[in-house]
C-alpha cells in the first residue's frame, strides 16, 4: 500500500485531517474492505471501537488508527479454535496482498496485527488491527455501512456490534482503560443517543459488559478520568483530529464523568446481578428475565464465566462456608 505524496496532500486540503493521520486511516480501510470481501472473515469478525466510533459517523471528528475487530463466531471451543487458526492465516495474507510487512502478536485472549510500511519520506510508519477474541457477546450483530467519510467514496458494508453494545463497551473501555481518545468516543456516542442514553436497555449492557472489568464494576468510579492531562490530549488526540482543532481537557473530562455517571446510576436489578457476580456467580438472567435464550448464550461467553470463577477463588473463607450452609 503506497500512496503518491500529491494524492495525500490533496485529500488532506479538502478534508483538514494531517497527511499522516489520513494515510493510516487509508490503510486501516484497505485492509477492512478486505476482510469484509472475504467469505470466511466477513461473518466472523465486527468492528468496534474508535474505527466503529468514526468510520460510521457522518462527519467523523477525527481519523481512526487502529481497526478494533470483536470475534462474534461460533462459541464452542473446538470451532472457536479452527477459525482463530484460519482467521489468523486470512488477515496475514491480506497484508501481505497489500505489500505491508507484518508484525504478529497472538496471546490467548487478544492478537494484534502491526502494518508496517515506508511512506513517502521514508519513514517507517504502522497501524494496528486489534482482535479481542474472549468478549464475543454479539446479541445482535448488523450489517452497516461503512464509508470512505475523510475522502467521500468507496462506501462498503461491514458488519458490526448492536448499537447499543458498541456503546456499552465503548463506555467500559473509557472507565477501565482512561485515556483521552476513549473520552472522546465515550462523549460522541452519549450525544448521538440523546435521551435514550441512560436508557433501561443501556444501563443492562453496561452492566453486562462492564463487568468483564478486571476489578468490580462498582469499584470504578468517573473521578478516575481526571487523570488524564492536556500532554495526552495533544499527543494522543490533536494529530488525529482536524488541523487547527483544539480540545479543552477540563470540559473533556466534565462531560465524559457525566456520560458514565448516567450508565452507573443502576437499578436494583442491575445491582443484583453485579453483587451475584462479585460472590462468583454469572447469572444474566438477572438483567434479562424476558430473555431465556439470550441468557442462554451469554452463559457460553468465556470473559463472563471466567470471571464468576475468579471471584470464587478470591473469596474469604467466610463467604464459601456461609454459602453451603444457606444452600
Amino acid at each position: 500500500m503506497r500512496f503518491e505524496l500529491n494524492t495525500i496532500e490533496s485529500w488532506s486540503e479538502k478534508t483538514g485531517f494531517r497527511p499522516s493521520a489520513l494515510a493510516k486511516c487509508a490503510v486501516l480501510t484497505d485492509v477492512l474492505g478486505e476482510i469484509t470481501l472475504d467469505p470466511f472473515l466477513e461473518s466472523r469478525f465486527a468492528i468496534r471501537g474508535e474505527a466503529a466510533v468514526h468510520l460510521l459517523g457522518a462527519s467523523p471528528v477525527r481519523l481512526p488508527q487502529t481497526l478494533a475487530l470483536h470475534y462474534v463466531g461460533d462459541n464452542t471451543w473446538k470451532q472457536f479454535v479452527a477459525d482463530r487458526g484460519e482467521s489468523l492465516a486470512r488477515i496475514n495474507l491480506i497484508g501481505k496482498e497489500f505489500g505491508l510487512s507484518i508484525g504478529l502478536k497472538d496471546f490467548q485472549d487478544r492478537t494484534t496485527f502491526s502494518f508496517y510500511w515506508q511512506n513517502n519520506l521514508r519513514q517507517e510508519e504502522n497501524v494496528f488491527v486489534d482482535i479481542n477474541w474472549a468478549e464475543r457477546t454479539a446479541i445482535n450483530p448488523t450489517i452497516r455501512k461503512v464509508a470512505w467519510t475523510p475522502l467521500g467514496n468507496g462506501a462498503f458494508n461491514a458488519l458490526t456490534l448492536d448499537p447499543i453494545e458498541h456503546a456499552a463497551y465503548v463506555a467500559k473501555d473509557a472507565l477501565g482503560n482512561v485515556s483521552a481518545k476513549a473520552m472522546q468516543d465515550l462523549i460522541l456516542l452519549a450525544d448521538r443517543f440523546g435521551a435514550e442514553w441512560a436508557s433501561a436497555d443501556m444501563k443492562k449492557m453496561f452492566a453486562l459488559v462492564g463487568s468483564s472489568l478486571p476489578k468490580p464494576l462498582l469499584s470504578y468510579s468517573p473521578n478516575r478520568l481526571s487523570f488524564v492531562g492536556q500532554r495526552e490530549v495533544d499527543g494522543g488526540l490533536l494529530p488525529a483530529m482536524k488541523m487547527g482543532e483544539s480540545v479543552r481537557t477540563v470540559g473533556l473530562i466534565s462531560r465524559a464523568q457525566t456520560a458514565l455517571s448516567q450508565l452507573l446510576a443502576f437499578s436494583r436489578d442491575e445491582l443484583s446481578y453485579l453483587e451475584t457476580l462479585d460472590l462468583g456467580h454469572f447469572e444474566p438472567e438477572i438483567l434479562f428475565p424476558r430473555r431465556k435464550d439470550l441468557a442462554e448464550q451469554l452463559q457460553k461467553v468465556p470473559c463472563f464465566r471466567f470471571k464468576g470463577v475468579g471471584a470464587r477463588k478470591v473469596l474469604p473463607p467466610a463467604h464459601s462456608e456461609a454459602e453451603a450452609v444457606s444452600s
